[in-house]
């Protein structure tokens, strides 16, 4: 990220104490976090060297501003609110490119194109309707389905897969070229979300080949879940649950038992969560 917004009557709240040195420890250490979009070495020696920490006072500033500010895990030290503020990024620039914005919860709404000129003017000029009853694409001929042109009111999604089958002139045949591939499924960005978010859960340090499954098939189960904010705003919902965020209590016989990643990800989970959220209650 080239650009990320500064709240400062939050960042005052939180950071009142601090005193100017820890000031400008945590303000590099952020810059670095923002500028990368990558959590913190998990070597403290690295992270020493971002914030120039060369004597023993400078760096015990540093030692402080990481134990009150960052987490530490498996891929690095992470911090919660760059965590949300980079998933936010990630979302616009997606949406940026599809040419919508996200709505409630994650939900996309497309983009409405209006036409220029009066209310009763045709928008496109070049699809007048002909006269001795000539049927134009304005009026789909019987048996056929209406098909969405651009410049209708509709927002026409252009993928890059889309450009590439353009520049080879389509598939053999002169048929239509296949639909655009899958986006990559964000795993890193998803565990790194769950780890700053689920303050009281156990930490996901290996994204193992059985996690990468679970991920995937989360991803996969609705469209509607197929993005960074929706899975922050997920993860924000069940943190708010005495059940899902690990308070309990707990029912007979699992006094000890506590939810972790896997178990958020399930299925049945997931959708529960969603309609309650959707429905305004909570789980």
């Amino acid at each position: 990220m080239d650009f990320y917004k500064r709240y400062p009557a939050d960042y005052g709240k939180k950071t009142r104490h601090l005193s100017l040195q820890e000031h400008g420890a945590y303000a590099l250490l952020l810059d670095w976090a923002y500028a990368s979009e990558l959590p913190l070495p998990e070597s403290f020696e690295a992270v020493c060297r971002i914030c120039s920490a060369t004597t023993r006072d400078d760096r015990k500033v540093v030692e402080s501003v990481l134990g009150q500010f960052w987490v530490k895990g498996a891929q690095g030290w992470t911090h919660k609110r760059v965590v949300e503020e980079i998933a936010k990024a990630d979302v616009n620039r997606t949406n940026g490119i599809r040419g919508g914005r996200p709505g409630m919860f994650g939900a996309r709404v497309p983009r409405e194109t209006k036409p220029d000129g009066n209310p009763g003017d045709n928008p496109n000029p070049n699809r007048n309707e002909t006269q001795n009853g000539t049927q134009t694409q304005t009026e789909p001929p019987t048996g056929t389905e209406p098909r969405t042109e651009p410049n209708e009111g509709h927002t026409q999604t252009l993928r890059l897969s889309d450009l590439k089958e353009q520049r080879q002139g389509g598939s053999p045949g002169g048929e239509p070229p296949p639909s655009a591939p899958a986006e990559p499924i964000p795993f890193e960005r998803i565990v790194e979300i769950y780890n700053a978010t689920m303050t009281r859960l156990p930490k996901v340090l290996v994204l193992n080949a059985r996690r990468r499954r679970i991920i995937q098939a989360f991803w996969q189960t609705d469209a509607r879940y197929r993005s960074l904010e929706f899975v922050r705003q997920y993860f924000e919902e069940c943190e708010e649950d005495a059940f899902l965020n690990g308070t309990g209590p707990y029912g007979s016989g699992h006094a000890t038992w506590q939810p972790d990643f896997d178990y958020l990800l399930r299925a049945d989970v997931v959708t529960r969560v969603y309609e309650k959220a959707m429905s305004g209650g909570r789980p």
